[in-house]
């Protein structure tokens, strides 16, 4: 049997080819880490294309301020709220309950994670270290499983980072978490396309949030980082949540266990004097 989200070959040419964002309307989408950042522009995407969006993330005052700014777009989409850290043994339950009231949960977005300790290998902090990967893999994989187990799910997209592909030196934990994602990807996308469930990643370089606010605030800093990049500037957030919103939609149809790297060049090479 065909997957409900396959296209068949035959109707290539008779698609709607208006823009993907239409393709999202009336869907149910979990996005954590969503009170900032690339979570909280990619619950804003979702919501502009008409997608009910469940808000994770801790900061409930956040939330509830994103969820007033949903509201405000008058297109119908509708939220609701889970405030709770998404390594707690009941997130996953609450996600699936939240979504319960929005309808049938189709769409997944891994966003929320911890940073490295930013130390050399040697000093590392273990227990440190397997809090991160609870976080950064452990996580996805549960409310993967989650969806899956739910029957209408229909893609997933995890937020890995470029250090999933290439080190940075004294970053070995997130580097290797975000490794360890990418692979997660591509083992979801083959155990869960047979449901019709697409799974991807994206890679982001250096994008302005808060995680990345106190070093890019240093202006020598943020023009040595720049300067280095080929598009000469770090990336927005919004640059980040369209390219997950994208591969959500049914525009990307055909594309699975897939990590789309988002970082203005910086991993095709190095320019200047970086």
């Amino acid at each position: 049997m065909v997957p409900a989200t396959a296209l068949p070959i035959d109707a290539r040419s008779t698609r709607n080819h208006g823009s993907f964002m239409e393709e999202l309307q009336n869907q149910v989408g979990v996005v954590t880490g969503a009170s900032s950042g690339i979570g909280r522009a990619t619950a804003l995407a979702l919501a502009a294309a008409g997608t009910h969006v469940v808000l994770v993330a801790r900061r409930r005052d956040r939330l509830e301020q994103l969820a007033t700014e949903i509201d405000g777009l008058g297109n119908g989409a509708r939220t609701a709220i889970v405030d709770t850290d998404i390594t707690a043994s009941d997130a996953a339950d609450r996600c699936i309950a939240a979504s319960a009231e929005l309808g049938a949960w189709s769409l997944l977005v891994n966003n929320a994670g911890l940073d490295g300790q930013g130390a050399s290998i040697e000093d590392l902090d273990l227990d440190q270290v397997r809090r991160l990967f609870d976080a950064n893999v452990i996580v996805p994989m549960r409310l993967a499983q989650a969806l899956s187990a739910s029957g209408s799910g229909r893609a997933i997209v995890n937020v890995s980072s470029i250090n999933g592909k290439t080190a940075e030196e004294h970053f070995a934990d997130y580097n290797a978490s975000k490794a360890a994602l990418i692979s997660l990807t591509q083992s979801m996308a083959i155990d869960l396309a047979p449901k019709g469930i697409r799974v991807n990643a994206v890679c982001p370089g250096y994008t302005a949030t808060e995680m990345t606010a106190s070093y890019l605030a240093d202006s020598a800093t943020r023009s040595r980082i720049e300067d280095a990049i080929p598009l000469r500037r770090v990336g927005q957030a919004e640059e980040i949540a369209d390219v997950i919103a994208f591969l959500l939609s049914g525009h990307a149809s055909y594309i699975t266990g897939e990590a789309i790297t988002v970082d203005g060049g910086r991993t095709a090479g190095w320019v200047g004097s970086a």
